[in-house]
């Protein structure tokens, strides 16, 4: 008897539907989720690593003008 036959007997093949099962309503679900989000809230979140970078360069306050100062 080899490992494959106890494997292929061993009726582990519902933990491997049960993740998927599991991963799709996942994905499933951020789909979803992305869909029903408003547009502008979106462009909103879109650009705020541009906006960052225009703050640094300003020489803003803020997480990303302070990198520099921690040292």
């Amino acid at each position: 008897m080899s490992l494959s036959d106890i494997m292929s007997h061993s009726g582990l093949v519902a933990f491997a539907e049960v993740g998927l099962v599991v991963s799709f309503v996942a994905f499933t679900a951020v789909v979803v989720w992305v869909m029903l989000r408003p547009r502008d809230e979106m462009d909103a979140e879109a650009r705020k690593p541009l906006d960052a970078d225009q703050l640094e360069d300003q020489g803003g306050s803020g997480a990303a003008a302070g990198k520099g100062s921690q040292q």
